[in-house]
């Protein structure tokens, strides 16, 4: 996609993702940083970011070489499960060129398969064209 193909407002689609503890046993292989809390039934904080990311990836799987992921922020409700069932939904909220750079935000919220929501991600990227 180039940065002209984006529309500010528009929903880029959902990303279905089960937290299985394989899958969360592999992020901490990735990441052995995250602490493994004894007992605990969350998901480690950090992965939020993992999982907005490959919502991102997964809803804009076209993207041009020599995108720069700027900065991403979220804000956090609750934490899901280890074996939960997740959905993120992603849609671009601003775009601006600034300082000859294209710039695209993104919003990912993501949800329990219930509906409640768990937590809302902002990021920023230099769109490479």
């Amino acid at each position: 996609m180039n940065f002209d193909d984006f529309e500010v407002g528009a929903e880029y689609g959902s990303m279905k993702l089960e937290l299985h503890r394989s899958l969360i046993d592999d992020w901490r292989l990735l990441f052995p940083q995250a602490p493994a809390e004894t007992g605990a039934t969350a998901i480690p904080l950090g992965y939020v970011s993992i999982i907005a990311m490959r919502a991102y990836m997964h809803a804009v799987s076209v993207r041009p070489p020599g995108n720069v992921h700027g900065e991403q922020t979220f804000e956090i409700e609750r934490l899901p499960d280890i074996g939960a069932t997740v959905v993120t939904d992603l849609s671009c909220i601003d775009k601006e060129f600034k300082r000859e750079r294209r710039w695209v935000t993104f919003e990912t919220r993501t949800r329990g398969t219930d509906g409640s929501p768990l937590f809302t991600g902002v990021m920023k990227i230099a769109w490479a064209r």
